[in-house]
């Protein structure tokens, strides 16, 4: 009997390791990634004044589209805020990795960008009548 339960664990592992095997194996290969591509975006991070600065401008623009269409896309030199993800439908863009100047990107409808300083995230409620706008341009647009 102890020979028998040996044999059966043995052909379970077999089993447990060739049926393992053969998923990977039909698995896809994922694709290698550039190294130079890779080592670009390490370099870019969202700080905590880009994030809150983000909500803001979500919270200003929830007034007339919904949230779920205002998204953030973190850049080396500036952080954009858009319309659907879209980098067709900018809203505005925050300068905000400069330890002494920040600055606030507002496009207007034909999608001019006016750069503006702000000391941070807290002035760009003084910003939502341009932030309204632009946002209701992409809506009709």
């Amino acid at each position: 009997m102890t020979q028998a339960a040996l044999d059966e664990i043995v052909r379970d592992r077999i089993q447990d390791t060739l049926s393992i095997k053969l998923r990977d194996d039909h698995a896809p290969v994922p694709e290698k990634a550039d190294p130079s591509h890779a080592a670009a975006d390490a370099e870019i991070e969202t700080t905590d004044e880009e994030r809150e600065g983000f909500m803001i401008v979500r919270a200003i623009a929830a007034k007339i589209a919904p949230i779920e269409r205002i998204t953030i896309t973190d850049a080396k030199s500036y952080c954009a805020i858009l319309m659907n993800d879209n980098n067709r439908r900018p809203i505005c863009r925050l300068y905000f990795n400069s330890p002494t100047t920040k600055n606030i990107g507002l496009f207007n409808a034909e999608k001019v960008e006016t750069k503006v300083r702000v000391d941070g995230p807290a002035n760009l409620y003084a910003h939502s009548d341009a932030i309204e706008a632009v946002v209701r341009s992409h809506l009709t647009a």
